[in-house]
């Protein structure tokens, strides 16, 4: 790799859904870190407004750059009302700026259960899988990654 591309060796990038209940420690030292807001509902129904308790330095994640073409490589039909789960919109967006990146995945529940009806989040209670979610298709995109070497999946 090129040596003038590469800056640090670590960057701390939080990914949350909108919709997604922060924990205690969720923005504790946030200006430290890159806040991205996943607001994949935008592209069909989810208002516009951002939520009161996002900080307002956070940055919006593009959905015509990551959401879309996420959907696409799972065979979604963009008029569909259907998207990635926020673990699965991390790891592209990381694959996408992060190219010759080690990205290494734990805690994904979907690899095994990819059938499973509720999620288990770090803070709070456990919520139910949504519709617009196509778990077992994210299973198998996750799977092809880790098989060409894009992604290591750490147990």
């Amino acid at each position: 790799p090129d040596p003038r591309r590469a800056v640090g060796r670590r960057t701390d990038v939080v990914l949350i859904h909108r919709g997604v209940v922060p924990g205690p420690g969720t923005f504790a030292d946030h200006r430290s870190r890159l806040y991205l807001l996943a607001e994949q509902g935008r592209m069909h129904w989810e208002r516009e407004d951002r939520p009161t308790w996002f900080p307002t330095d956070a940055v919006s994640l593009p959905n015509t750059l990551f959401t879309a073409p996420l959907g696409a490589l799972m065979g979604i039909p963009a008029r569909e009302a259907a998207w990635a789960t926020g673990g699965t919109l991390a790891c592209f967006v990381a694959l996408e700026l992060f190219p010759e990146a080690t990205l290494r995945l734990t805690g994904s529940s979907i690899m095994d259960a990819p059938g499973q009806t509720s999620f288990a989040h770090a803070h709070g209670p456990a919520v139910p899988v949504t519709s617009e979610h196509r778990l077992a298709k994210e299973a198998q995109l996750l799977r092809g990654w880790i098989e060409d070497g894009r992604l290591e999946l750490v147990r």
